[in-house]
C-alpha cells in the first residue's frame, strides 16, 4: 500500500492513521486533494477477469463533512455516475454539499463517488466475464477500503447508495444484490424498462454510440442484434439483458426473502425526461413497490434527464438526512 498526502501539516492525525497496514486488501494509494476531499486509487483484483484489457487502476473520491473526526461514526453514501461520466463529475457539488452540512441544514455524512466508466463508456456496476467484476470491485474492494480509513473502528456504519441514470440503476441493483448492506437508495432517472417495453428500450440503446455494446457485454457477456422473434436462444439472451434494466419482480422477490428490515427507496425522474421508456419504467416500478408494500418514495419533478445542483441540494441531500438515524 502507498499513502501520499498533500499538506500533511494540516492534518497530522489523518496522515498518521492512513499508514495502517491493509495487507488483505488490494494495493492502493490515498492522497489528499483539498481540506475535505481525498482520492483513493486502487489496483483492482476484481477486474483481472476482464477480456478487453480494461485498466485495473481505478479511482474514487471521498468527500468528508465539516469537522470530520475519526472518533465519530458517520453514515456513508456511495454515488454512481451515469453512462459516459466518471467519479469526477459529482465532485463539482462538493462546496455546495459542504456548506449545507456546515450550516446544520443537513446532518454530516461521507460521500464517495464511484467509477464505472470503462472502455465503452459504462460498465453498469455489474460483474461481467467480459468487462470485469465491477460489483465485486465496489462491494469487496472500494467499500472495505473507504470504511477502514474513514469509519470508526469497531462500529458498523449506516450506508446509503445513490446514482444518476446508469448509476441510479446501479444503486438499485447493488442494493438489491447485497441485502442488508444499504439502508437507503436514491435513484435519479434510473434505467428501468417495463416488462413489455424491451423493444422501446432497445431502440433507445441502439441510438447511443457504444451504449448497447457496453450494456450487452455487461449483462449478457456478448453483443447480439435483437430480432425479437421469440426464438429460444434469443429469449435466453433477453433474460440476461433484463438483469440490468429489467427483471425487477425477481430481484425484489430475492431481496425480500433475504432481509428482515427492508431499506427505503426513493425513485425520482423528471416529467421532462427525454427517455420515454425510462419514465414509464420508473412509474411501473413505483406502482410495483406500492402494490407490494415496499418502503419507497416516488417523485416526478419538472426537470429533464440531467443531474444538477438543484436536484442534489433539494432532493438527494434531504432524503439521506432523514433516512439516517
Amino acid at each position: 500500500m502507498k499513502i501520499s498526502t498533500l499538506k500533511k501539516l494540516a492534518v497530522p492525525m489523518i496522515a498518521m492513521w492512513l499508514a495502517v497496514s491493509c495487507s488483505s486488501l488490494p494495493e492502493h494509494n490515498i492522497r489528499k486533494a483539498n481540506e475535505s476531499l481525498y482520492i483513493l486509487e486502487i489496483k483492482s483484483e476484481a477486474l483481472t477477469n476482464n477480456q478487453i484489457d480494461e485498466k485495473l487502476d481505478q479511482t474514487v473520491a471521498i468527500m468528508l463533512p465539516p469537522g470530520y473526526s475519526r472518533d465519530r461514526q458517520y453514515p456513508f453514501v456511495y454515488f454512481g455516475h451515469g453512462y459516459g461520466g466518471s467519479f469526477l463529475g459529482f465532485i463539482n457539488y462538493q462546496q455546495q454539499i459542504y456548506q449545507a452540512m456546515a450550516s446544520g441544514d443537513i446532518r454530516p455524512f461521507i460521500i464517495i463517488t464511484l467509477n464505472s466508466h470503462g472502455k465503452y463508456g459504462g460498465t453498469f456496476y455489474a460483474d461481467s466475464p467480459v468487462l470485469g467484476n465491477w460489483e465485486t470491485h465496489i462491494i469487496g474492494e472500494v467499500i472495505p477500503l473507504v470504511e477502514k480509513y474513514f469509519g470508526k473502528k469497531g462500529l458498523e456504519p449506516q450506508r446509503g447508495i445513490a446514482g444518476f441514470s446508469m448509476g441510479g440503476t446501479g444503486a438499485l441493483n447493488l442494493a438489491l444484490g447485497n441485502p442488508g448492506m444499504f439502508k437507503a437508495v436514491w435513484a435519479f432517472a434510473p434505467g428501468v424498462y417495463r416488462p413489455d417495453e424491451l423493444s422501446d428500450a432497445y431502440t433507445s440503446w441502439r441510438g447511443l454510440p457504444g451504449f448497447y455494446k457496453g450494456y450487452s457485454l455487461a449483462w449478457a457477456g456478448e453483443e447480439r442484434l435483437l430480432l425479437l422473434d421469440g426464438s429460444e436462444s434469443e429469449m435466453e439472451y433477453i433474460g440476461k439483458l433484463g438483469n440490468g434494466f429489467g427483471n425487477w419482480e425477481d430481484k425484489f422477490a430475492r431481496y425480500r426473502s433475504s432481509v428482515d428490515n427492508e431499506m427505503n427507496i426513493r425513485l425520482v425522474i423528471g416529467i421532462n425526461d427525454n427517455y420515454g421508456y425510462m419514465k414509464r419504467g420508473v412509474e411501473y416500478l413505483a406502482d410495483f413497490l406500492e402494490d407490494r408494500d415496499f418502503l419507497h418514495e416516488y417523485e416526478t419533478p419538472p426537470i429533464s434527464h440531467r443531474l444538477d445542483e438543484a436536484i442534489v441540494a433539494d432532493d438527494m441531500l434531504p432524503y439521506f438526512d432523514r433516512s439516517f438515524e
